[in-house]
């Protein structure tokens, strides 16, 4: 504000006092604003900052509001449940607002400023929405107490003639440093750059491998280059086997290759979401600032092939680590300076690169043991010693060469067992482990003690330390006595009642009267209608021969009444 809009709004100030009605204040609000070109909200919020007051009673009810707090919940949940491919809130305040209206929600008696208002004090707003998630600071305790592991593109993608400026396809096995492949699949390789960087003092390391994508044979391999010895006559001394390693869930990370060498050198694999940043900060950082530092200068001067490219980074790592205008933001010193006082304690050694491949490549194995209970694996023995150990029993092992013993042996229920590795005489017999020497006096711990089941067994061929049981049959009567309530109550036997005799069939009305007819021939009708009577629908064979009967016996009445009555 210049100093004559300064004594506009001052005058505008003497002239407020002054006035006497609502009116005559608007009207010098109104000419303020037009003089000073600002709207009259802004003229009114600049007098109040300037100190004046309308004097105006303050409502007991501001800062009140007609909506509850459910309601306004009630559009933030509309709004958040809206969401877009990448999980943000897609769904505006507007239409939420619009919908609340149409469905006549509590919030729908407030305007859409007023909405805003209320969703911003209540903190329910889009902006509170889609703010990043509280972070906490990591804090690691030593240098190779952490270590953080990525894989980038590196801004030269490809190696080119220097001349031509035309893309060179060197090196088609660059990367391949454990696994010697016979023909690698033309795909196509850029230069991917691999960042190990040390949480503590922000010491690092970087190597490029020319790949068509991440692969676990280079990550074991970067490793390898990261935790052993540099040369450069000391000027280079970050190294050593952390205790924790943070990386991403890349295939490759994940490999049996990675998984079995961070096991093996017993360092904590932490694996967090690929691109979160909160996680990855460190080697993230690093990413970008090796970018600005060595890869922008590669713009000047390309690399002509890898060997080139990693020897000009090594190069550059140990002088910008030492470089005394390159200090970290977090201790003030130089990366290396700081990485160097590590003590003897924290510093654990690389293992010779043999034995470190050997680490990666050796997945747990099966195998059974013989009867002097040794066990044989990649040429070597070793005699195996428990507490449940027995001859032909399956274990599960795992070659470590890290570890002095070579191996690491567990029986089917995950208790680990003792190993011996035996070596060989003169004569080839076995050294090392149990053995017995003839005309040696001396053969204590010769043999294999027995098992504890072998020690019943043995107890029991031995007559003399039979043990027999007494009493095992004397009180049987006495046992089945007290199982007698066990016994079932059943009903008596009841014969088998006599089957009834099965019913005569029954001869039709039609077939009755055939047989009267064969047998009396024509009857009367008197006589027809004594049969009918008798016959009905039909009578069964015995009926119809009693009805014969009784026919016969009627004739023979009549008979005799006629001859007595002549």
């Amino acid at each position: 504000m210049n100093d004559l809009t300064l004594i506009a709004y001052r005058n505008a100030i003497e002239d407020l006092a002054r006035a006497s009605s609502g009116a005559e204040r608007s009207a010098i609000v109104g000419a303020l604003a037009s003089k000073v070109s600002r709207s009259r909200n802004t003229v009114y919020t600049t007098l109040r900052k300037l100190g004046w007051s309308s004097g105006r009673t303050v409502r007991s009810d501001k800062g009140r509001s007609a909506v509850s707090e459910a309601g306004l919940r009630q559009v933030s949940q509309m709004v958040a449940q809206a969401r877009n491919k990448r999980g943000e809130p897609n769904l505006p305040v507007t239409e939420a607002h619009r919908i609340a209206q149409d469905l006549d929600h509590e919030a729908a008696q407030l305007s859409y400023r007023q909405l805003q208002r209320r969703l911003a004090q209540t903190g329910l707003s889009l902006r509170h929405m889609r703010a990043p998630e509280a972070s906490i600071h990591r804090v690691s305790t030593h240098p190779n107490h952490v270590w953080f592991f990525d894989i980038s593109q590196a801004v030269q993608w490809y190696f080119r003639d220097p001349e031509s400026g035309r893309k060179l396809d060197l090196y088609p096995d660059a990367g391949a440093r454990f696994y010697k492949l016979e023909q690698v699949k033309r795909v196509r390789k850029t230069i991917h750059r691999f960042l190990a960087v040390d949480h503590t003092t922000g010491a690092y390391f970087v190597q490029y491998y020319y790949v068509g994508g991440e692969r676990a044979e280079d990550v074991v391999d970067f490793l390898y280059q990261a935790m052993a010895p540099k040369g450069l006559n000391g000027a280079y001394p970050f190294r050593g086997v952390p205790r924790r390693m943070v990386m991403d869930l890349g295939s490759a990370n994940r490999s049996a290759l990675v998984v079995n060498l961070m096991q093996e050198l017993d360092v904590e694999h932490e694996f967090h979401v690929a691109g979160n940043a909160k996680a990855s900060g460190a080697v993230e950082t690093r990413h970008n600032h090796w970018q600005r530092s060595f890869e922008g200068r590669l713009a000047q001067k390309f690399a002509g092939d890898l060997e080139e490219l990693n020897r000009l980074a090594t190069l550059h790592c140990a002088l910008f680590q030492r470089d005394s205008r390159r200090l970290h933001s977090r201790h003030n010193q130089p990366t290396m300076d700081a990485w160097c006082r590590i003590t003897p304690e924290q510093l654990v050694e690389c293992p010779s690169r043999e034995l470190f491949f050997q680490l990666a490549s050796k997945s747990p194995r099966t195998g059974t043991l013989n009867a002097q209970h040794v066990l044989r694996a990649d040429s070597r023995k070793w005699e195996i010693r428990g507490e449940h150990v027995h001859g032909r029993q399956k274990v599960t092992y795992r070659l470590a060469p890290f570890t002095e013993v070579g191996i690491r042996v567990w029986d089917a229920h995950g208790r680990e067992l003792a190993a011996t590795e035996l070596g060989a005489d003169a004569w080839g017999f076995a050294t090392g482990g149990r053995r017995h020497v003839w005309d040696d006096e001396d053969q204590a711990g010769s043999t294999a003690p027995p098992t504890p089941a072998q020690h019943i067994a043995n107890a029991v061929a031995d007559k003399s330390k039979r043990v027999e049981v007494s009493g095992l049959f004397d009180d049987l009567e006495d046992r089945l006595a007290r199982q007698a309530y066990l016994t079932t109550r059943g009903r008596e036997w009841v014969p088998k009642a006599e089957s009834p005799v099965a019913a005569e069939p029954v001869t039709g009305e039609l077939d009755c009267r055939e047989e009267v007819r064969e047998r009396l021939g024509g009857l009367d009708r008197q006589g027809w209608q004594w049969w009918a009577d008798r016959i009905g629908d039909g009578l069964t064979r015995s009926e119809l021969d009693a009805a014969f009967e009784a026919w016969a016996q009627q004739g023979q009445n009549e008979r005799t009444t006629t001859a007595r009555s002549g």
